[in-house]
């Protein structure tokens, strides 16, 4: 696991940690501690514990660290953290505005925005429905849900930043962002009617027109995005509202139309990624591109992953399942970098190949295979519904076996192939021994040589393996050697078997069949493995370094 992984992991079990008393439950810290993995219990320990001292105090004021301290050492006799470690002590403010133990409670008035009602909340923000008493319009207006942290308020000062300057009917509008009465928010139109996420759940099925449409709409809104140097980065049904508009719509168009929400992640172009890495691993898993989990990132593909989250969004519309899912977030995470997505059309009849090759390129791990923008992923759609050819074109033979070759069963495969070849050429060479001594078989080698010869080919075996154990764990200077022992291998049985060299000819003297059909085997078995070997170190050397 790297270290990107591991703290997108601990940041999100320590938000729904969060999410979990805020909703008036009382989580307990030894279970929500188990949900990650035992290497990582120390840090999880350490950050869970900031988060539950916030809570702790919220329910008592009063309470000092050092005895929060000592009964988390009567819990935990393993923990070594320290008064210093503990950093999460809620303001007096926050204290005072939360009637209710552990749950945030706005003031009814935040400035000229009188609160009505309760709308959504997210990992970050609770949404109210306000009234602007000035200007007399309904807006939706998000502010902290956590007692406004540092990371809060820079998220929704970034989205205001982000969204400044985009003006375009598939994107919400933001009108103001600030802090107003001490409380960091952000007012943006409201927008009557359910996410994408809630209508998916009441469909039974989707035509691939109207999912043609959807993404399309929401391609285009991407695309001015994009021009105007803002990438979104969280793409997902959850932030994409769906307003009535069948009042203004003439016949075979949507009668609702799309609108993209919550800009707090997106990232200028010019900005670095390292800027904002820890926002990078607060994303949602399930419509994040590959490239957003890995340790080092560049910004010359940026807007790549963006046409990645719609190609997820046209894929759950058209099968009503992600193309990637798990038990848990590193299983998602993992299938996401290694896996390749299941043909749309094992999950639904009929479906257009066009339609079909459009969200598969969407889909590529290589950020340069996908769509180069969105708004040629949105031609390509308008192409589709007109009927016409779309400009994607269908992966060849040779993309599909480049395909297969770097699924990461491949891997698995040449270490068990290793392992077997490590354990079955001595146990056949035992056999060929036993066979020998019982048969009273005539073989031209002196008798007193066969054990010696037996135990050289264990011992040889040995490395490959150790090497084909190495393989399944992905350690690549094993890999190395585990090729080359292949080689040696492959080297070993050719050439008597093409007559190039005279060793082991006596083995079979007088049985020429068996020698040509004994080598020819060998020979076909490792050259099978010098194959993956080679093959899996030249697609995998990411994989492969990861041991």
């Amino acid at each position: 696991m790297n270290d990107d992984s591991t703290q997108w992991l601990v940041d999100r079990i320590c938000d729904d940690y969060r999410l979990a008393w805020q909703a008036g439950q009382q989580p307990d810290l030894k279970d929500w501690i188990t949900k990650g993995d035992p290497a990582l219990h120390a840090e999880l320990l350490r950050e869970l514990a900031n988060v539950d001292f916030e809570r702790r105090a919220l329910q008592d004021p009063g309470l000092q660290i050092g005895t929060y301290l000592a009964e988390l050492r009567q819990r935990f006799p393993e923990t070594t953290l320290t008064e210093t470690d503990l950093t999460g002590r809620p303001s007096a403010s926050q204290v005072r505005n939360s009637p209710t133990p552990g749950v945030f409670s706005p003031p009814p008035q935040i400035g000229k925005f009188r609160i009505q009602r309760e709308l959504g909340r997210g990992g970050f923000g609770i949404v109210y429905l306000a009234e602007d008493e000035i200007l007399k319009r309904e807006v939706a207006l998000k502010i902290s849900r956590d007692a406004f942290q540092d990371r809060v308020r820079d998220r929704i000062i970034n989205e205001a930043k982000a969204t400044a300057g985009l003006n375009h009917p598939g994107i919400v509008r933001v009108y103001e962002a600030g802090e107003i009465d001490g409380i960091c928010c952000i007012a943006s139109a409201f927008c009557e009617g359910p996410n994408l996420a809630q209508w998916l759940k009441s469909q039974t099925t989707i035509s691939v027109e109207l999912a043609a449409e959807i993404v399309r709409d929401l391609a285009e809104a991407i695309a001015h995005a994009h021009a105007r140097g803002v990438v979104h980065r969280d793409l997902k049904p959850g932030n994409v509202l769906l307003e009535d508009v069948s009042w203004q719509t003439a016949d075979g168009r949507l009668a609702f139309a799309v609108r993209i929400t919550d800009f707090g992640l997106a990232k200028l172009v010019e900005q670095r990624l390292d800027e904002t890495e820890s926002s990078i691993l607060i994303g949602t898993p399930c419509y994040m591109a590959p490239e957003l989990f890995q340790r080092s990132r560049s910004n010359a593909h940026a807007a790549a992953c963006d046409v990645y989250s719609l190609g997820v969004i046209l894929f759950e519309l058209l099968s009503l399942r992600r193309p990637f899912e798990g038990s848990t977030m590193m299983e998602v995470m993992d299938a996401i970098r290694h896996q390749e997505p299941t043909s749309l059309s094992r999950f639904r009849r009929g479906i257009s190949a066009d339609l079909e090759t459009v969200c598969l390129k969407c889909l590529q791990k290589n950020p340069t295979d996908r769509y180069r923008s969105a708004g040629e992923l949105a031609a390509d759609l308008n192409r589709f519904l007109r009927g016409e050819p779309i400009a994607a074109a269908r992966p060849g033979v040779l993309t599909h076996v480049k395909r297969e070759l770097v699924r990461p069963e491949r891997i698995q495969e040449a270490g068990m192939l290793s392992i077997m070849l490590g354990i079955g050429l001595p146990i056949w060479a035992l056999a060929v021994i036993f066979l020998i001594q019982r048969e009273s078989l005539e073989v031209d080698i002196r008798q007193d040589m066969i054990p010696s010869i037996a135990i050289l080919v264990c011992l040889i075996q040995i490395p490959l393996i150790w090497s084909g154990y190495r393989s399944l764990r992905g350690d690549r200077r094993w890999m190395r050697v585990g090729l080359g022992i292949s080689c040696i291998h492959l080297i070993t049985v050719a050439l008597p078997l093409f007559g190039i060299t005279p060793a082991f000819s006596n083995l079979y003297a007088r049985y020429p069949m068996a020698r040509i059909l004994v080598y020819s085997l060998l020979t076909l078995i490792f050259a099978i493995q010098v194959l993956q070997y080679t093959i899996i170190l030249a697609l995998h050397p990411r994989n492969a370094d990861s041991g």
